[in-house]
């Protein structure tokens, strides 16, 4: 999705209960344009990245992975993008859901795949990269500060899976277009935290599809 150039408030306006410290004052910054990705990372497409590469994950890796088990998050042995819940977890029925247990390197080796299997798709000067944490936020809120994707109404279970009302992740898109961001993006609220370029930050995006 296109995110034109131009201001845009970021951050949270102080009387915001909801907002942490780091996240105030709002204020405003001007990004040039950029596009990314409609909807977040489907554990099918994360698939073929794993088939195509051969790369193995950090949780792979490490025989681990920080999980959910429907009542708490802790590290769990196991736990992998295959077996996002540990080893007796899969994804059966899931293949449209967004990837789990993706670590900031993976994401970044995602990205340098993308670049490599569609380096002849990709127009002049453009390459697949991490979005930064201002970018993600002007495409999820848009240019004016709202506070959600779709404005300053509160979160309901019409517009995206928040607050554990589902307790598991949900098919890309099942909330559009009503809980689409200004600029169309999918899914920028709710189901899985992700990550951006931004040091220090792991907040949600649209984890290796923004290209300039």
């Amino acid at each position: 999705m296109r995110v034109p150039a131009g201001k845009f408030r970021m951050g949270s306006k102080d009387d915001n209960p909801k907002a942490e410290s780091q996240e105030k004052p709002q204020h405003t910054i001007h990004l040039s344009e950029f596009w990314i990705g409609r909807f977040p990372v489907t554990n099918n497409q994360f698939a073929t990245f794993i088939q195509s590469s051969k790369y193995s994950t950090t949780a792979e890796e490490q025989d681990s992975g920080y999980a959910f088990d429907g009542n708490r998050w802790q590290d769990t042995k196991g736990a992998s993008w295959l077996h996002p819940r540990g080893p007796e977890s899969n994804l059966e029925d899931k293949e449209d859901h967004p990837v789990l247990q993706v670590s900031w390197l993976d994401a970044l080796a995602y990205c340098y795949w993308l670049n490599q299997a569609y380096t002849d798709e990709l127009p002049v000067g453009c390459k697949f990269r991490l979005p930064s944490e201002a970018e993600w936020e002007k495409a999820a809120r848009g240019e004016y500060g709202n506070e959600w994707p779709w404005g300053d109404q509160e979160p309901d279970q019409a517009r995206c899976n928040f607050s554990m009302n589902i307790k598991d992740t949900t098919s890309v898109g099942l909330y559009s277009p009503q809980g689409d961001s200004p600029y169309g993006c999918v899914d920028m609220a709710g189901s899985v935290w992700e990550w951006t370029s931004s040091r220090q930050r792991a907040i949600r995006t649209k984890a290796a599809m923004a290209a300039r």
